[in-house]
């Protein structure tokens, strides 16, 4: 019988957090008579290019496969792919294949898995085949690499909470997100905007960390909350994801130059690259959300800080509290405790943009909610250096112009499909 060999060049997980795909590329096969079929996974020019994943960069090269293939006449396929091979050869007839396919993370971890109706033909051709995501155990850690820099994400999952002292204020997240597992940092940052038309060294503590501190990985500051818009597009730039922003009629303080003064900023949701977390996101993020409780957190928005049990000590979580005037300061991310996630300094060190218009809580049950239509005063949330307890507290909620700069004020990113 005849044979004919479809190839896929390129095959990569896109999308864990909500769905993801593997992007498959082929050679034109005509003419030939037999030939093997090659499945790439992760790698590849065309697989870059499609890629729109919201995976962590990192844990693509660290995923193994499960495929199976069922074809004419009853055959039946399978094979694992060990993590890093990233491809598999087989052979297969002409006719009408299914191919289902699993992807696992090093600890067996299911990833994502779809399934796939194709026909192989004597001359190939180019698929997508949709993959239904699967969900991330709570505090999952993925590693991500932006121009050489690497930082760490933790996987938040879907859930709802009580966001205040009254019961039917019920917010819902619908579908899990990765939020960095510390507050951008000054060696992140440079990373990012090397190249840009903004500074690659804001932050107001650029030198002087505290005794075995490093530098570069203090937080960064100093920057308006359009700038912190600007740097997450061009993360998802470098780590090959959508942008989310729209930015135009960008005015800088150096003219062609400098950081962003003002600016009309867009987002379209439906795009998974980096960006700010709405203060929903931070909130439930900041509680631990399911970690270890119920499926809605009544009590979550009371907690004293980000990691509170009740009997624990803030200050082994935190940096609050020290004056400037008696020497205080940003200090290194992720020196103290993190929370139940593994998340580091989200009640301490700075203050977190996020992207909500500020106005008072509106009353009632809140699904995926980004905040008000509009404002002129954005939301930050988290503890300071130098503040005091009270500002330490998951319901504190502070707030400021987009355009302000201050050493008080950074920020993390999330991304989301």
């Amino acid at each position: 019988m005849r044979k004919a060999l479809y190839v896929v060049t390129a095959v990569t997980v896109i999308g864990l957090a909500g769905s993801c795909e593997f992007f498959m590329g082929s050679k034109d096969l005509s003419g030939m008579s037999e030939k093997n079929v090659t499945l790439w996974f992760g790698s590849g020019t065309e697989a870059s290019q499609a890629s729109r994943s919201v995976l962590p960069g990192g844990m693509i090269n660290s995923l193994r496969y499960e495929v199976e293939l069922r074809g004419p006449g009853g055959q039946v396929i399978t094979r694992s792919v060990p993590a890093g091979s990233g491809m598999v050869t087989l052979t297969l007839t002409l006719g009408e294949w299914v191919i289902s396919a699993r992807a696992y993370t090093p600890e067996g971890i299911l990833a994502g898995m779809g399934t796939l109706a194709v026909t192989v033909e004597s001359a190939g051709t180019s698929v997508m085949i949709p993959m239904k995501a699967a969900a991330f155990p709570a505090g999952y850690r993925g590693t991500e690499t932006a121009n050489g820099a690497s930082f760490n994400l933790r996987y938040v999952p879907a859930g709802s909470f009580q966001r205040d002292g009254t019961p039917a204020n019920i917010s819902t997240i619908t579908k899990g997100y990765w939020m960095g597992e510390t507050e951008v940092t000054q060696e992140l940052w440079a990373a990012v905007m090397t190249g840009s038309d903004n500074l690659t060294s804001p932050s107001g503590f650029s030198s002087g960390p505290a005794s075995g501190e490093i530098q570069e990985k203090r937080p960064v500051e100093t920057i308006t909350w359009y700038d912190a818009v600007e740097f997450c597009n061009r993360l998802s730039a470098a780590t090959g994801k959508q942008a989310v922003y729209t930015l135009t009629g960008i005015t800088r303080s150096g003219g062609a130059s400098g950081y962003i003064t003002a600016a009309t900023v867009d987002a379209d949701w439906s795009r998974n690259g980096y960006r700010l977390p709405t203060e929903m996101e931070w909130m439930w993020a900041a509680m631990g959300a399911t970690a270890g409780g119920p499926a809605v957190s009544a009590t979550g928005y009371s907690k004293a800080f980000s990691g509170s049990t009740g009997s624990n000590i803030l200050g082994d979580y935190e940096w609050y509290g020290v004056l400037y005037s008696l020497g205080g300061k940003t200090h290194e991310t992720a020196k103290k405790l993190p929370n139940e996630l593994g998340i580091h300094d989200m009640t301490g060190n700075v203050q977190e943009f996020c992207w909500d218009w500020y106005a008072a809580y509106e009353s009632g049950p809140q699904i995926n909610h980004p905040g008000p239509a509009s404002g002129t005063i954005r939301v930050g949330r988290g503890g300071i250096w130098d503040n005091n307890v009270s500002t330490c507290t998951i319901a504190y909620r502070d707030y400021g112009a987009p355009n302000n700069r201050s050493f008080y004020g950074g920020f993390r990113v999330v991304s989301a499909p």
